[in-house]
């Protein structure tokens, strides 16, 4: 019997092994061993044939060593040279990942997933929502993590499948499930402010940022804050003072707090500083840690505040608000109302009593007051003071009032000298002044002028008027 020629493989499979020969004359039949050593056929799968080709099952990626003989009846003809052969791998088959939200912010949206066996890269798909990915174009990635732009709160969806394979057999797994993102909320911005209380007359400083001691020597005197100070922060803050080394910082949570420098301690600025450069006080965003400890952010904001008013926060120290146009000169309120009444002088004839006037007032800040008056004209004429003002014998000057409502006496105009005045011009209650000043006492703002007008009324007409109750404008006048 002839040997068979030719033994090759000719099909691989990831299950299976294909050899092939060529016919030999006159054989019925042929036998075929595949061993997994090479020239060892000690243990064979053998099988026996009518055609010139067989299939062996084997796993993936087995390499076999074949042999070959012809057969026809009883007889046998000599083995074949050896074919060697390899089944091919299993077909590349990739999980489909898992992705999930790792990470979001305020303009973004962050996804990863675990790493997919034999992937060497990645398509994912976004959309603003699930129906949208089928028609989302594809990102090819070779990270496990993909990152996406957006608004402040919005939602995003996500799907993910792997790639693998070689370039001219890639291969392509399974889309993940839809899995969607939502952005941050836009972070609250940090703000904070400053400002005094509403100037009334409750509070001996009102409508004042820092609040004077009660030196005089320019050199000496100081000012602290204002301790009804209103302060404001969008997140909890640590206040410190830079215009003064040594007292701790105060804590303040988020919110409006009235009580921030109501018991802080040696926060005192010289009031000539506070004039010329105002005070600095320096805004520390915290959080609180593990142990309740303030811990700083970074985030840093300024206020200067001068006598009356606090500078809007800014990163860096800003300047001092400008004394000249301070909250307390803009806010400043007064009204005043001339009353008249008789002025008695110790005795009930009335040949020697005469006729007073005085204010009623309301004003909103301490002040200092001058009452002026114009002509007044008695029998031997009107009267007159150095510069050409026609003035009353004695003018208040120089009256300090403090916040709210009271009575302010102008002395009386003479005695029965004058009881037959018939008539008094006032002009305004001059120049008032509260807080500093470059002498580190106060500050000039423009005056005030309130002008009560004319009266005409005789001794007799006051009389016949007040009758026996002595009413409030008489009471004044005494």
């Amino acid at each position: 019997m002839g040997v068979p020629g030719g033994l090759k493989v000719t099909a691989t499979g990831p299950d299976f092994l294909e050899f092939g020969w060529e016919a030999v004359e006159g054989a019925t039949g042929y036998e075929i061993q595949l061993s997994r050593q090479e020239g060892d056929f000690s243990t064979v799968a053998t099988a026996r044939v009518s055609t010139t080709t067989h299939r062996f099952e084997a796993a993936p990626e087995t390499t076999g060593w074949a042999r070959v003989r012809a057969w026809e009846g009883d007889r046998q003809g000599e083995w074949s040279e050896t074919a060697m052969g390899t089944s091919r791998a299993a077909p590349l088959v990739l999980g489909a990942p898992s992705p999930e939200v790792s990470d979001t912010g305020p303009d973004f949206i962050e996804w990863s997933w675990e790493p997919v066996a034999d992937a060497v890269a990645y398509e994912v798909q976004v959309a603003a929502t699930e129906d949208g990915l089928d028609a989302a174009t594809s990102e090819r990635i070779t990270t496990t993590t993909h990152q996406v732009a957006v608004e402040p709160e919005t939602e995003m969806y996500i799907r993910v499948r792997a790639t693998g394979g070689e370039r001219e057999d890639p291969v392509v797994g399974s889309w993940s499930e839809a899995v969607s993102g939502m952005s941050d909320a836009a972070p609250l911005p940090f703000l904070v402010s400053m400002r005094p209380p509403e100037a009334g007359a409750d509070r001996a400083c009102s409508g004042q940022a820092f609040c004077p001691d009660e030196g005089t020597d320019p050199k000496t005197a100081a000012a602290s804050p204002n301790p009804a100070m209103l302060v404001s922060a969008s997140h909890p803050v640590r206040i410190s003072p830079l215009f003064v080394e040594g007292p701790p910082p105060v804590t303040v949570g988020a919110g409006e707090s009235a009580t921030p420098f109501r018991r802080v301690s040696g926060w005192n600025a010289l009031q000539r500083a506070l004039v010329d450069q105002g005070a600095v006080f320096r805004f520390e965003r915290i959080t609180l840690g593990a142990g309740q400890e303030a811990l700083p952010t970074g985030d840093t904001r300024y206020i200067t505040c001068g006598p009356f008013r606090c500078s809007e926060a800014a990163a860096e120290a800003p300047e001092a608000p400008e004394i000249t146009a301070d909250a307390v000169c803009e806010e400043f309120e007064a009204d005043f109302r001339l009353v008249k009444g008789i002025a008695f002088n110790g005795n009930a004839q009335d040949e020697e009593n005469g006729v007073d006037v005085g204010w009623l007032y309301t004003i909103s800040h301490p002040a200092e007051v001058t009452h002026e008056f114009g002509t007044i004209r008695t029998r031997s004429g009107s009267l007159e003071v150095s510069g050409g003002t026609v003035k009353a014998t004695r003018t208040e000057t120089a009256l300090v009032m403090a916040a709210g409502s009271g009575t302010s006496k102008v002395n009386e105009f003479g005695g029965a000298a004058n009881r037959d005045t018939d008539r008094a011009t006032d002009s305004d209650p001059g120049p008032i002044r509260n807080g500093f000043g470059a002498d580190g006492r106060s500050t000039d703002c423009e005056p005030l002028t309130h002008t009560g007008g004319d009266y005409d009324d005789s001794y007799e007409r006051i009389v016949r008027s007040l009758g026996e109750s002595r009413s409030e404008a008489e009471k004044l006048a005494r």
